[in-house]
């Protein structure tokens, strides 16, 4: 008989830890799998292979002892020989949920240190208690991920890995880099229309710049929409919000540079994404994306006077540099981080969690 796994989400709404999950399910076909998540959106029902998907229908912070029961029982029931929790709220439900005789693994998708939901002393609060109920297994997507994390702890893990977020470089046909016309530049930006995600920038340098020759297109979908689109409207932006799509493979080949200034990632499938597809990027200055790109993006800081505005007009002006930038993070990524390395060493993190107990 199969090892069985349950995994626990908030959603399956189309993100850089849902898909990552996606994917790994359909992988990991040697486990008898389940998909619990806490509330019912699915963005990817034509894509999940085999798992079944029981949602717990408890959205909110304020349901979590709800949760935790609906989980016990479905655990009960099921008897999952492992169970994998991803993101805040299922992290607390699955920590007060999983018996201790059943290895439990936790994945850390974002850098503490900027992030708004570490910000409210209840879920500080709530992390170090449930940590606390039993022997953690924690996933980091990035070294600084998973360190912030344990620093946060004040407490090691019974066990920790660095497991970066991948892209499937089956999937993403790379461009040929350096053919768009410098008359003609066009930009991508990907994301959840969040805070996090800080498009409110970016709207503003496009406004301050004042030219045309730039297109950028935003792809994502969030509670944001409204606000961005009124400052698109309202300074004639050459801005696109462009919505959710479920092929961004096929279209990242067509811009010419990627823009992100997030105030912070765990470790971006979007920016791997536009690494495969050859895609240069002009990035935020952050040490998850600097440890992703290293020297192979172009890189901006915030609260610099004029500092956006100048590696801007560099990577769109300069065709050679987009060309160089796009070649050294192909080969970085192909090297580092595909789909073949991150299931390897998924697959060695299971067998080790399941020889735990």
């Amino acid at each position: 008989m199969p090892k069985k796994v349950i995994h626990i989400i908030f959603n399956l709404a189309r993100g850089g830890a849902e898909t990552m999950l996606v994917q790994d399910v359909n992988a990991l076909t040697e486990y008898e799998q389940m998909i619990v998540t806490l509330q019912p959106d699915n963005h990817f029902i034509a894509e999940l292979k085999n798992p079944q998907i029981v949602c717990l229908n408890c959205p909110s912070p304020f349901d979590i002892f709800k949760a935790i029961l609906r989980f016990k029982r479905i655990i009960k029931s099921w008897e999952p020989d492992l169970v994998h929790s991803h993101l805040i709220l299922p992290n607390f439900v699955a920590r007060c949920a999983v018996p201790k005789s059943i290895p439990l693994i936790t994945t850390i998708h974002n850098s503490l240190s900027h992030d708004f939901d570490y910000k409210r002393w209840r879920i500080r609060f709530l992390d170090r208690f449930t940590y606390s109920l039993r022997k953690s297994i924690i996933i980091g997507v990035s070294k600084i991920a998973l360190k912030e994390y344990v620093d946060f702890l004040k407490r090691e893990p019974f066990r920790k890995y660095v497991l970066y977020t991948f892209v499937n470089e089956a999937k993403i046909k790379p461009k040929v880099v350096g053919s768009a016309e410098i008359t003609d530049v066009r930009a991508i930006a990907v994301g959840a229309l969040r805070p996090q995600k800080n498009f409110e920038f970016l709207l503003n340098k496009f406004a301050s710049l004042n030219q045309r020759e730039v297109t950028l297109d935003i792809y994502g979908e969030g509670p944001l929409r409204v606000d961005l689109q009124k400052n698109i409207d309202l300074y004639n932006l050459p801005v696109t919000l462009k919505g959710q799509t479920a092929d961004i493979e096929t279209l990242i080949p067509l811009y010419d540079f990627c823009i992100s200034a997030s105030w912070f990632e765990g470790f971006s499938l979007a920016i791997l994404e536009m690494m495969a597809a050859k895609v240069p990027l002009l990035l935020h200055n952050i040490g998850s994306f600097k440890e992703q790109c290293g020297d192979t993006a172009l890189y901006f800081e915030l609260d610099k006077e004029g500092d956006f505005e100048e590696k801007f007009y560099l990577i769109k002006n300069d065709k050679k540099l987009r060309g160089n930038l796009a070649e050294a993070a192909y080969k970085r990524v192909i090297e580092n981080f595909t789909f073949t390395i991150h299931l390897k060493k998924l697959r060695e993190i299971y067998i080790q969690a399941l020889s735990s107990i």
